[in-house]
């Protein structure tokens, strides 16, 4: 009995005494360490088997063939000592992390990204699934961090897209009816205000602008793209006597459909006396055009933002009940990306896997679950029920709307997918039109670039699996 103390003997609950070893350093063989800011290292500690049995890379270290020698402790380049032991304690327990039961701040998110960064880099799914649970059950959106969130989150876009688009949805969607919250000057109703507070990367600004759910009218969409075209380049310059602002009456066609102004609205830019005489001059008769066909109100986007594909129903022919079972297999591929989107549901087990991505999730979906999926590529669902469900016979095999297409490798589904429903990802801004955007700018005495460059800089641009430390440092 060497080893274990009178804790571990006494509990007969094996994960318990899993989790209590972590605590004995007669078992721990495997050293990580950290360095501050300082220069001052840190070391964790913990059992090689047991971080083997959890991840392929770990079993691979220590071995396989990157296994590194029993007395040689790990380097950690890439992440914090406390978002590690974060990840040790996971394996151990799969238990919850308490500070994770409710994110409300940026800085907590960022946390939880740093772990799901280390789970996507071991290919621990187990804790890639409670990273995207907490996201999408515990990640609370309001008007005091949706913009710290948008601009914090770009740093992760390369290194974990399914994690940084469900972010970004979950605070687009907050945005679509709060907008007029975040931008309103403060004090005032109707005037709106970009400053340090509320600017986002212009990727994202565009994106956001480009949103037909968006419920504010298209002449606000105006006022905001001005408002952030002046917090760029200043309220005295005179930015259409520069050659390359052609750049911006194209953006301004891009994000702002005239046509929907009513006649005050288009009044109101005229007076504005902001954009060039020619393009009012246009959007002035395109106005008139279209009232004189009939009279256009003051009106809001304000369209939904989802898709639904009712594959069961009317397009699919649903025949007649063949059978009853727990076990699914829903196979279909999407040519674009989107937000796979699941309401609330019990069942035993929910596996949707795609490419090297696998996603877990137990018993139940407690309020809505969004899954991202890339494009052109087969997803697989596998679900297991408690009780036998209905099957559905489904006939096509193929739908298409609002420029998403599915294909469906499936023909028999439970009743309760009948309808898929998927959130659309809206397109980035094109890439020459983002490079015409930063000339634009540099023609400025004091050009402010913040929100068109962006670097990496949170993380690598590819996993770093640490080295041993013993090995002599890399000369600079």
């Amino acid at each position: 009995m060497a080893g274990l103390d009178t804790k571990q003997v006494a509990n007969n609950d094996w994960g318990a005494r899993i989790k209590d070893s972590l605590e004995d350093e007669v078992f721990n063989d495997a050293s990580f360490r950290f360095k501050d800011l300082f220069g001052n290292y840190t070391e964790k500690r913990a059992n090689r088997v047991i971080l083997s049995l959890a991840s392929p890379v770990f079993k691979k270290q220590f071995f396989g063939s990157l296994k590194v020698k029993s007395e040689e402790s790990i380097d950690i380049v890439d992440g914090t000592a406390e978002t590690f032991r974060d990840v040790i304690h996971f394996i151990y327990t799969e238990e919850q992390i308490k500070k994770y039961g409710k994110v409300e701040t940026s800085g907590l998110l960022i946390n939880l990204l740093d772990l799901s960064y280390f789970g996507h880099k071991y290919e621990i799914t187990s804790l890639t699934s409670y990273t995207s649970f907490v996201i999408n059950n515990n990640l609370v959106i309001d008007k005091n961090n949706v913009i710290p969130i948008l601009q914090d989150i770009e740093h992760y876009k390369l290194n974990l897209e399914s994690e940084y688009f469900i972010i970004k949805s979950k605070c687009f969607t907050f945005l679509d009816s709060n907008l007029d919250v975040i931008f309103n000057k403060t004090g005032s109703s109707d005037q709106l205000e970009i400053n340090d507070r509320n600017f986002l990367p212009f990727a994202t600004m565009y994106q956001l602008l480009k949103r037909k759910s968006l419920e504010i009218s298209e002449f606000t969409v105006y006022k905001l793209l001005k408002e952030y075209v002046v917090c760029l380049v200043g309220k005295d310059e005179d930015i259409f006597k520069k050659e390359q602002s052609i750049v911006l009456t194209r953006l301004f066609r891009e994000l702002v459909d005239f046509s929907k102004c009513s006649l005050q609205q288009i009044d109101a830019v005229g007076e504005d006396s902001w954009l060039p005489k020619d393009f009012l001059l246009e959007i002035a008769f395109r106005a008139i055009k279209m009232n004189v066909q009939q009279h256009q109100p003051i009106q809001r986007r304000g369209l939904p933002d989802f898709i639904l594909f009712p594959i069961g129903e009317s397009f699919g022919k649903k025949k007649s009940i063949i059978n009853s079972s727990i076990k699914f297999e829903i196979k279909f591929k999407i040519n674009k990306s989107a937000m796979l989107v699941l309401k609330q549901m019990c069942f035993q087990r929910f596996v949707l896997s795609q490419g090297a991505r696998t996603e877990t999730i137990r018993k139940e979906i407690q309020k809505k679950h969004l899954f991202f999926i890339e494009p052109e590529l087969e997803v697989k669902i596998s679900l297991t029920f408690e009780t036998p469900e209905v099957e559905v016979e489904v006939v096509n095999s193929q739908f298409e709307t609002n420029g998403l297409d599915l294909k469906l490798f499936t023909t028999k589904i439970p009743t309760r997918f009948s309808t898929l429903e998927f959130i659309s990802i809206e397109d980035e801004i094109e890439e020459s039109l983002m490079k015409e955007l930063q000339e634009f700018l540099d023609c400025f005495e004091k050009p402010k670039g913040k929100g068109f460059q962006f670097e990496n800089s949170k993380l690598p641009s590819k996993f770093e699996f640490g080295a041993p430390s013993t090995l002599p440092p890399t000369k600079t």
